[in-house]
Parts: structure tokens; sequence; C-alpha cells
């Protein structure tokens, strides 16, 4: 049986269960219900143009028709392209322009910034509609407004064979995420690489059709498709949609999940770090581990200090796991593992770790090297920004993840560094290269390296390391604001750095690069 005939199984078998549970707006969807949804929404996306292979761009803050309109794409054959609305017209232009979707949704909220970006763009020529009912910007007359809430008040059931277009080896999604080049890497993952890699870490935690999985995350970003809205559908559980995680969001964070009855979840390190700082009810540490079964943490580095600290204080376990933009889940930790405090877990079903030296050849046990991997999971390939084709990946090759790390004889993997530069703020990757290239665009910058250094909260904080040109007038203080507020502009606010530190030199070794890790170090005492 095929991934895709899988999932049709799974609606076929829950269509009178719920799937999702809308905390924002009271929306709730059964099985049955939410397929008939996408399909009628697959059927407007038909309306516009859209077809199998093409390309639908979402620009989108989480809400359910955010959710619908992925598995949308999925019923008519086309690659959902979510974009984070929080990048900045900077990169949303370049990126809508460079993907070629034949179609872009966005939401009112988001009409004035995206309406810049669509207006900048000259690469393709693409309809923008914007959720309730707003059209912004068409280059065929004005087409009728696609209104997902009188589509989600609309009865009826789905069609007879609402998967006819769906294709185990057609491309599902394009992600967006930033790596060591200064744009974000368009990242595209079949159907059943998606559904596959879901079901795998299903199993090692039994997810089914009791889970109901708590949606933190944002939608735009691999952790909000996969983790949070594909495993549980794949498992025949439930979603409750929470809205976005913001400073109000610990107060109320218990209450919230036990009143929909959610018992598994989705967190980052920073997450914990913050409903551990602002849940004062003495009463709340008693009653989670009677409602809540599962904890999974994602998306940074656990510290082993957070991670005994909550776990002694709520009485449930967190469970790490590991994974890749391109690779999906690659492990998980399970029972049998945590007698051995640090690792990440075993590989999943259809994944194959090991770990090389700087010449590529393998390690044994307990010696540290690189981590390479081999998936049945892995990406369709990247997106080529000159021609907006995916370059296609070999599936069967050995996977460079820049990470070192080594493996017990258990099989077990341990994380130990990043051997590339991205800097993990608060579970979100940042490019320095990409804060290098907007800083040093300004005619008083003359050098600069950007680098994270350890952050109680964030995990990683970002600082830059600036060297100014010697006409340079004023203070270092107006200038360091100044750059921020650059960075602001063009940058979401997790990208600007929180310092401006202004150096005399930087470390450079003998052929003229930056010595980050020494800058690290010396930039981590706060000098």
């Amino acid at each position: 049986m095929t991934y895709s005939k899988a999932m049709a199984a799974v609606f076929a078998r829950q269509a009178n269960a719920e799937y999702l549970i809308d905390d924002v707006t009271g929306r709730r969807f059964n099985y049955g219900d939410w397929l008939a949804l996408a399909e009628r929404m697959a059927d407007g996306l038909a309306d516009r143009g859209i077809g199998r292979g093409d390309r639908v761009a979402m620009v989108l803050p989480n809400c359910w028709e955010f959710a619908a309109f992925y598995f949308a794409c999925l019923l008519r054959g086309a690659a959902a392209a979510p974009i984070n609305p929080d990048l900045g017209d900077e990169t949303i232009e370049y990126l809508i322009s460079h993907i070629a979707p034949g179609l872009v949704l966005t939401s009112t909220d988001l009409v004035g910034s995206l309406g810049e970006a669509l207006r900048g763009q000259v690469s393709c020529a693409v309809e923008a509609v914007v959720l309730e009912s707003v059209v912004l910007e068409t280059n065929d007359g004005d087409i009728p407004a696609f209104d997902p809430g009188s589509l989600a008040e609309a009865g009826g059931a789905a069609s007879a064979d609402p998967w006819r277009n769906v294709d185990d080896e057609a491309v599902f999604s394009i992600c967006f995420t930033s790596g060591t080049t200064e744009r974000p890497k368009g990242v595209a993952h079949y159907v059943g690489g998606l559904l596959g890699n879901a079901t795998a870490f299903n199993e090692v935690y039994g997810f089914d059709g009791g889970t109901r999985m708590a949606h933190y995350f944002p939608m735009a970003y691999m952790a909000g498709f996969l983790n949070t809205l594909l495993s549980p559908c794949m498992a025949g559980g439930s979603v409750l949609l929470t809205g976005k995680f913001g400073p109000m969001t610990p107060l109320k964070f218990w209450r919230t999940l036990r009143q929909h009855d959610a018992n598994t979840l989705w967190v980052s390190p920073t997450m914990l770090s913050a409903v551990m700082a602002l849940d004062r009810d003495p009463d709340t540490a008693e009653g989670v581990g009677g409602h809540i079964k599962t904890i999974c943490v994602g998306t940074a580095p656990l510290p082993a200090s957070l991670k005994t600290t909550f776990e002694d204080r709520y009485g449930v376990t967190l469970n790490e796991s590991y994974g890749s933009s391109e690779l999906l889940y690659i492990t998980a930790v399970s029972d049998s593992d945590r007698q051995s405090p640090g690792t990440v877990g075993v590989p999943l079903r259809g994944v194959v770790a090991r770990i090389v030296d700087h010449q590529g050849n393998d390690q044994p046990a307990d010696h540290e090297g690189e981590i390479r991997l081999r998936s049945d999971y892995s990406f369709a390939g990247y997106v080529d920004y000159a021609n907006g084709r995916v370059e296609p990946y070999a599936a069967q090759s050995w996977f460079h993840t820049g990470d070192s790390g080594h493996l017990d004889p258990a099989g077990r993997l341990f994380v130990t560094g990043r051997i590339k530069d991205i800097i993990i703020k608060g579970g979100i990757n940042v490019s320095p290269r990409a804060i290098e290239e907007i800083l040093h665009r300004h005619p008083q910058v003359q050098h600069v390296a950007v680098v994270g250094v350890p952050h109680e909260f964030f995990g990683e904080d970002i600082v830059a390391a600036i060297v100014v040109s010697e006409q340079t007038p004023g203070n270092s203080v107006d200038l360091a604001k100044e750059l921020q507020d650059i960075c602001r502009s063009r940058l979401s606010e997790v990208e600007v750095p929180s310092r401006i530190e202004f150096l005399k030199e930087l470390p450079l070794s003998s052929t003229g690069k930056v010595q980050k890790a020494e800058l690290r170090r010396y930039l981590a005492n706060g000098t």
C-alpha cells in the first residue's frame, strides 16, 4: 500500500472522528468534513488554473485555513510553498519571484506587505488571493473571491474519489529554511516521503486515534506542518490549533490543553523555558501528568538542566529527537533509550546513520565525527533559484549534515555540536551571512561577522562584531541603534542582532577568513 492510500484509509476509517479543533475561532472539523472542505478548496484552485505540479505560495499566519490549504494542494496534486510572513518584504518578494507559483494566498492582515512584495517581483506573473473574500491583484481580470469561510459552512461530502490526483512520487511541499547561504533554501519533499516519515515517527511513540496534538509551531515551517499536522493525521488522531505562541500563552498553557483534552504536544526548549518561568499555579504541576501523555521537544538542543527541572516539576518525560529540513524526522528517543542521558535516540525505520572523520572514513562506536545520513524519506531536492526547478537529490546518497556527534554501541545517536555556522535562536535557524550582507551595506561598516553566543532563554543569541571605517563620525551607541533598525526593517525580528559590538579588528586566519570560534568565545564573555 502506498502512503497516500494509507492516508485515504485513515480518512475513511475516521470519517466521524474529530481531526482539527481551532481554539481561536471555536471551529471543529471531523475527518469527513475536513476532506470535503479540502476538496472544495482544491476545486477552487482548479478554477484558478492550478493543476498537477503547479505551486501555490501561502503567506499566512497560523489558522485553520492555512492547514486546510495544505490538504487542498495535496488533493489537487500541487506543491504547497508556505512562506513565513515575518521574513520581511525583501525576502518574500525574492522567494515569490524565484519559485514561480501559479497562485499566492495571503490574509487581509498581511495584504499591505504582500502587495509591496508582488509589485516588486518581475520573474513571474501570479494572481494573489486574499482570504476573507478580497482579491488583491490579478493579471487575468476580476476573479471571484476565494472565501474559505463560506466553503467551511457549505455542506456536502467529498466525491467518490477525492484522492485521484494524489501520488506518492509528486512534490507535496516546498519549505524554506535558513542555512549558511544568504537566502533561505527551498527544500522540496515528495508526498510519500512526508507521509512515510510521519508514519515511522508515530510508530515510536504509539500515536493513534486517541492522540490529540497541541499545535504551537508556525505552519510555514516543517515542524508546524509535518510534526503537528501530518503526524497526528496519519495516526488517525486530532489536532488542537492553539494560535501563535506569544507572551501570554504560558499564563494559560496548561489550562488550554486541559480544556480541549489535548494529551500530546510538540514544543521547543524556548517554549518550555517560558512556561517554567511564568507558571505560578501551585496546583498545575500535580495535574499535568494526569492528562499529558507525551511531550516531544525539537527544533533546538534541549539543555540537560531544563529537561531535569521540567520533568521533576511536572512529572512528564520530555522526548527528544533529531531532524533536518532535508531528511525530516531522523531519530526519536524511545523508552529503551532513557538509560543513556543526552542521546537523541535511534534512527527511525528507513534511516541509517554513520559517523565519519574529516576524510570520510567511518568511525567506531563512541568516536566523534560528522553525522552522515541516508533516508527513505529524503527530500526531492533544492529549488534552483536561477531557473525555479527542483534539482533532484540522489535519494540513496549519504547526506552531509554538518553536525558532529557519535553513535554508542547500541546505535543511539548523540549530537555534540554543529560544524555549520547556523545560529539557532529560540528554535529558529538563523543565517549569519544574511545578516552580515545587510550590515555590510552600511557605508560606515568596514568588516562584519555575526555569531551566536550562549543565552539562558533562547539557547543562542545573535551578536554582530563590526569594524567601522576610519572616517566614521558620531558615537557608537547611535550607530548601533541605526544598524539594528536597518536589520529590523529588512529581516524578521528573531534575526536582529541583540548586540552590536565595535572592535578594532576581527580575528583572522592566515588566509583572511574570520575565525568565528575565537570570536564567539570572546563575545560570549559579554565584553
